[in-house]
Order: C-alpha cells, then sequence, then structure tokens
C-alpha cells in the first residue's frame, strides 16, 4: 500500500474542496479514485470511499501532520472557519483532524448527508471502531466535535505489522497482568480449585452459551471473586487468562475514580470502550473502591456517587467481553453488582493440610531438622500462601547473605528466630510464635521475645 500517493491524493482533495466552499453545499460525492489501493483497504476491512477517506485523515494525522498546515492560511481566508473542523496543538502549533473535518470533506453543508456520516461511520457499532482503526471518542460525536485518532493496533499493524500492546497511561489507567505460576504452583482449598475449574470452562464456553435462545443470557462473562488479601485472587485471573489466549488488563481504580463530576463516568466510558472490541479480560482489583453500596441522597455527593455506581452496573451489563471483580470485603458491595455476575465465590484461607502443603512446596530448597513444619501450619492461621511464600524468600535472602554450609538448614531455634524477625519487618506482633516455643518445650521460648 502506498500511502504517500493517498497521502497526496488526500492533500488535493482538501485543497479543492477549501477552494470549492462558495459551492460547499453542491458537493459531489467522492470517487474511488486508481490512487486507493482498493484490494490493499479491503484487506484491512474497509471498502467503501467514505470510510477510507475517514482512516487516511486520522493515518495523516501521525504520518504526515503538515497536510492540516492548509487550515493555518484558511482561517485567514474563510468566512466561515468552523466547517473545516481541526483542532490545533497550542504547544506543537499543529492541526489535527476532526470528524467535523470529516464531515466537511465528505458532506460540506448537506445536513441530510452529515447525519448519515456520523450514523455510518461515527458511531460504536460502526467498523471503524468494531475493527480498532480508530481510537473511541472521547465526547458525544451527535453534540461535540472529536479528535479523529488512529487506533495503536491499526498502527502498529499497517507500519510495523506488529501487534500492538496496551501500556499504563494517565488516558488509559490500567496495565497488562502476567503471571509466571501456574495452577501447580497455586496450592488452594479443593473447593477454590473446583470453582477455578468452572470459571474456566465458562470463560471458554459463554459465546455458545450467548448465542443459543435457549441459554442465552446477559452480555458476555463476569465473575466475582472474594476473599482475605493473600489467598490467590489476583494470581489465579491471570493463570486463567493465560490459559484461554487473553491478556489481562488490571484496572487501575484509584485513577478512574475522580472527585470532578462526570469525569468518573468518562474515565470509565473510554476503557469499556477500548476494550469493547478486543479480547481482553477486564479486572478490577479491589473493586470495593467503586462498587459500595448505594445511599440516600441526602447530599449531592451521594447523588453523583450513585450516578457513578448505576454508569458502571449499566457498562457492566453491556460488556460482551470476560470481566472479573476481586475484592476483600463482599459485603460492602452493592447487592445489584452481585447480581451481574455469572459465578461467585469465595476463596477462603486455606485449611491446616493445605497450608502445610504451601510450606513444604514454598521450601522446597530448603531443609528442616526437627523442625515441626506440620504443627507450625496448623498454629499460624494467619499466614496465608502469600505471607508463607513472602517468608520463603525472607528466608531465600538470609541464606545468600549467610553462605555457610548450613546455610539451607533450619534446627527449631534458627526456624524460630527467623520467623520471628520477620514478622517483625512485617509490623506483626508474634506473640504466637512466642507460645509455640513455650508449648514445644523451647528453652529459648524466653529469649525470643527480646
Amino acid at each position: 500500500m502506498n500511502l504517500q500517493e493517498q497521502f497526496r491524493w488526500l492533500e488535493v482533495l482538501l485543497e479543492e474542496r477549501i477552494d470549492d466552499l462558495p459551492n460547499i453545499i453542491l458537493y459531489q460525492d467522492i470517487e474511488m479514485p486508481a490512487v486507493l489501493d482498493i484490494e490493499a483497504w479491503q484487506s484491512k476491512q474497509l471498502s467503501d470511499t467514505e470510510e477510507i477517506t475517514i482512516t487516511l485523515l486520522a493515518l495523516a494525522s501521525s504520518f504526515m501532520p503538515s497536510i492540516f498546515d492548509i487550515f493555518k492560511k484558511a482561517e485567514q481566508s474563510i468566512s466561515e472557519p468552523s466547517l473545516l473542523g481541526c483542532f490545533k496543538n497550542a504547544e506543537s502549533n499543529t492541526y489535527h483532524p476532526t470528524t467535523r473535518t470529516a464531515l466537511f470533506l465528505l458532506a460540506g453543508k448537506n445536513i441530510e448527508k452529515r447525519i448519515h456520516i456520523i450514523q455510518k461511520y461515527f458511531k460504536a457499532e460502526s467498523r471503524l471502531f468494531q475493527n480498532n482503526i480508530l481510537k473511541p471518542f472521547m465526547k458525544d460525536v451527535v453534540s461535540e466535535d472529536c479528535i479523529l485518532e488512529i487506533s495503536p493496533e491499526f498502527l502498529y499493524k499497517i507500519s510495523l505489522n506488529q501487534k500492538f500492546k496496551y501500556t499504563y497511561s494517565s488516558s488509559f489507567p490500567a496495565s497488562l497482568y502476567q503471571t509466571d505460576e501456574n495452577w501447580d504452583d497455586l496450592v488452594l482449598n479443593p473447593s477454590v480449585r473446583d470453582c477455578l475449574m468452572d470459571v474456566k470452562a465458562w470463560m471458554k464456553h459463554y459465546p455458545t452459551l450467548n448465542n443459543s435462545p435457549q441459554y442465552k443470557g446477559s452480555k458476555g462473562f463476569k465473575a466475582l471473586f472474594w476473599g482475605e488479601s493473600g489467598t490467590g485472587k489476583t494470581v489465579s485471573v491471570g493463570i486463567l487468562g493465560k490459559e484461554v489466549g487473553r491478556d489481562v488488563y488490571r484496572i487501575d481504580l484509584s485513577q478512574i475514580v475522580s472527585k470532578y463530576v462526570g469525569e468518573t463516568e468518562k474515565n470509565l466510558k473510554y476503557v469499556f470502550d477500548l476494550a469493547q472490541n478486543k479480547d481482553w479480560i477486564l479486572f478490577f482489583d479491589e473493586g470495593d473502591a467503586l462498587l459500595g453500596k448505594r445511599t440516600d441522597n441526602k447530599s449531592a455527593n451521594d447523588r453523583y456517587g450513585n450516578q457513578e455506581i448505576a454508569y458502571l452496573l449499566q457498562r457492566m451489563e453491556d460488556f460482551d467481553g470476560i470481566l472479573f471483580l476481586c475484592t476483600n470485603k463482599k459485603d460492602n458491595l452493592d447487592e445489584a453488582f452481585k447480581r451481574r455476575f455469572q459465578l461467585r465465590f469465595e476463596f477462603s484461607q486455606p485449611s491446616p493440610t493445605v497450608r502445610y502443603e504451601i510450606w513444604i512446596k514454598a521450601f522446597e530448597e530448603f531443609s528442616f531438622n526437627n523442625v515441626p513444619i506440620e504443627y507450625v501450619a496448623d498454629k499460624l492461621k494467619d499466614m496465608n500462601g502469600a505471607w508463607i511464600k513472602s517468608f520463603a524468600r525472607f528466608c531465600k535472602v538470609q541464606a545468600l547473605e549467610d553462605s555457610s554450609e548450613n546455610a539451607y538448614v533450619f534446627d527449631r531455634e534458627k526456624f524460630f528466630r527467623t520467623l520471628r524477625n520477620f514478622y517483625i519487618i512485617q509490623g506483626k506482633g508474634y506473640h504466637d510464635i512466642t507460645a509455640m516455643c513455650k508449648e514445644l518445650g523451647l528453652a529459648m521460648w524466653k529469649d525470643i521475645i527480646m
């Protein structure tokens, strides 16, 4: 595809349209010129002149913005510069095409045709958005002028023939979440593991259900996980995404929620619009920050908060993809949210037997000399999988620093002293450790509180 020639055609078209402003209402439809490689565009799932012209406008803004310098002159010489659209970047002093620019090129002042173009090409259902060619608009295109921006996916595809991965930014407050762990690395209560296999089956087959008149339910697939921190919720979402071959994007709710009226909904709209036509998994971690219970409208803050919750409920309902929400406190969630999820279950604290398995797996590199690990796993109920793995990393650092032949060997006294030090640096009280030492009859139980 020769973009250079096509940009030149676009530049000439702009010049002709501006020169023909007196006859703007009599504009003829643009004929497909030979320079537009129709077969190449069809391979990109575009076929008619109007949507190709809109795409070229957005592409030119990235590849050849000098095309739009003509607007600088036109602003000073024509009587109706607002017809041309174009957004002027004050910092770079460059012009960028907008929806109004496209309407000027394709419809002039013909109101009926302008409405037709907005409905056909600028709604979320159009191919320009369904095929991830244009970035979603941040504003309402019917009432406001919107900047035409090419999507990063299409830009990478057409210029580098590569797949684009979104990264965290102020306009996209989400990050790609990946984990190197798999199910063998994650020791869970058997009931939790069984539920996760059910989730995986739903993730694979929900399109079939949604396309069946007999089994059709709400759009997409949504699952709610709740439980204490460190019980495996986040890692499970990452593993599930990896197993079904989908990218997991973790939403940063601290950046989504805004103190300014209407901004939270605007931020949510952009994230959901961006994710709508992609094989992503949207992951709201610690979701109770936004998804709390609605309150009585006693103040303006109550009303705005309830509006945000209602908007998110609607967007979740309409989202035709996979969405996970994790929370530490299920009771804080609005009941209406809970009903939106096809599957919802608790990541319970590991049982003593499961905790023992986690201890053994986490300390595979170490050996224990008369250390009652099964007893420790039973007594220290607050040490879930995340805590045990964190303690294992702490012990690894101590062993690397020691470098003696017994660096990876624990006797009772060394083990409990190391465990006490770990509790101290985590800001936790270690009365349970003292009690265990006393119960085990260790002479050092009095020392361990020093």
